[in-house]
Parts: C-alpha cells; structure tokens; sequence
C-alpha cells in the first residue's frame, strides 16, 4: 500500500512538471539539487559531531511558482558506541571491590527516503515553503548490558577498573545480555523551511520537519552468549529533526 502511494505521488509529481513546460509563468528555475551541510557547519563552527548525524540530497521540481515535488534520501550517522559510564548498578560490593553492571547501546546507520510536496510564498528573493513529506526509513540497533570490577584505590581515594567480568571459560570478554533490533517505519513528516541566494545559480536553505512514523520491528536476544528469544514488535514515533539538522547548499537551473 505504502509502495503505491510513493509511486503515485512520484507520477503526480513529473506528470505536473512536464504540464508545466509550457507555462510562462513558472520561475526561472524548474530544478533543485542540494545537499545538507549541518554536520559539516557544526564541526566547522567548533561543535563536534552530535548524537545524530545527518547527511541528505535533495532534489526539487518545480510544479508552478507555487508548488515544488521534492524527493530527498538521507543517512543518519549515529554514534556507535554509546556507553553511559555513570550508568551502572552495583550487583556485588565488599569492603574493597565492586562488581558493576553497566549498560551500552549500538546504533547503525538510518536510511530514510522522503517524497512530497512543498509550498512556497514570499517577496522575490526569499522564500518560505513548507508542506509535508510521506517517507520509509530502515535502520537497526543493539543493546547490550555487561559486568566489570573495581577494586578500591587508597592513593586516588577512589574506585579503579580492574577489568571486564569473562565468561566460565575464561577464555574471552564478553556481555552477558545482547539485544539486536531492526525497524521498518513509515509516516509523515511536516516541514517548514527558508530559502535565501547566494547567487544567480546557488541558494541556501534551512527547513524544521517533524517525522511522526509507524514502525515494526524484530529483536533477537542473547543471554551468556546463548540464544535466548526471539520477538516481533511495533512502534509509533514523533520526532524532531531538530533545529539546524538540515541546513542545505542548493543549486538551481
């Protein structure tokens, strides 16, 4: 049902760019491409790199001085390792040593592909447009729980690793519980955005979205290093895309 809505939308969208050819009253420029450099600001303005790290092309056609098809795949970089150090319970404690259980959660990378329809008014040179986007996004994720000891330390006056709890064999480091996940997700995503130019050919744009999805997912679980279960899931989501996530460099002709 999903795949076709895209493809309707999709036909929609160039059936009204080839009626347009012939309208003289379209802009100048028909066409859009750009690509998102909020990561790459970010870094270069002295940030580092966030939690969520978004990398997307964009390509805009132009329906008449109003109405825009916008098709936009992206990849979102998490960071991959996110172990809290701080979040940890203490599972056994004597006068001198702790064993911890600590928590760390994996994130590989997100694919997800918009396609929609944006409106735009405004004075002549900058723009406004919003609208809303349908979209499919896939990604997967872990979470994993393990064990490490401490010893107390008179000199520092504080617990200091000593090391990461093995299995009974002893033979390697490993956690004790492992969570693999997958999720398919599919939704809406309403936006609103600026457009300003730089030049006759280059525009920057900046646009907010929120992604509201429907999602089904499986998990595999792992426990000793041993397979423990196995179990299908669902989800529904609101996001932001957060304030300067997609801040766009754009070429028109």
């Amino acid at each position: 049902m999903i795949k076709h809505f895209f493809a309707t939308l999709f036909a929609v969208g160039l059936a009204g760019s080839a009626a347009c050819v012939t309208n003289d009253s379209l802009p100048v420029y028909r066409n859009e491409i750009g690509l998102n450099l909020a990561p790459v600001i970010a870094v270069t303005v002295g940030g580092s790199p966030g939690f969520e790290n978004r990398f997307a092309f964009v390509y805009k056609r132009a329906l008449d001085r109003s109405r825009a098809f916008r098709l936009m795949p992206s990849l979102s970089l998490y960071s991959r390792d996110m172990a809290d150090m701080n979040d940890y319970d203490v599972v056994v404690m004597t006068d001198s040593s702790e064993t911890r259980k600590y928590r760390k959660w994996n994130n590989d990378p997100k694919l997800q592909v918009n396609m929609g329809v944006e409106y735009r008014w405004g004075k002549r040179k900058v723009k406004w447009f919003a609208g809303a986007d349908l979209f499919y996004s896939y990604r997967t994720y872990g979470y994993d729980e393990y064990f490490q000891s401490y010893k107390w330390d008179t000199v520092n006056g504080s617990y200091q690793f000593t090391a990461v709890l093995n299995d009974s064999s002893g033979a390697y480091p490993h956690y004790s519980f492992h969570r693999s996940s997958s999720v398919h997700a599919a939704g809406l995503s309403p936006f609103i955005g600026l457009s300003i130019p730089l030049s006759a050919h280059f525009a920057l744009a900046a646009n907010f979205a929120y992604n509201i999805s429907f999602g089904f997912g499986k998990s595999t679980e792992q426990e000793n290093g041993g397979w423990l279960r196995e179990y299908n899931f669902t989800s529904f989501d609101v996001e932001s895309t957060g304030a300067i996530s997609d801040v766009s460099l754009i070429y028109r002709f």
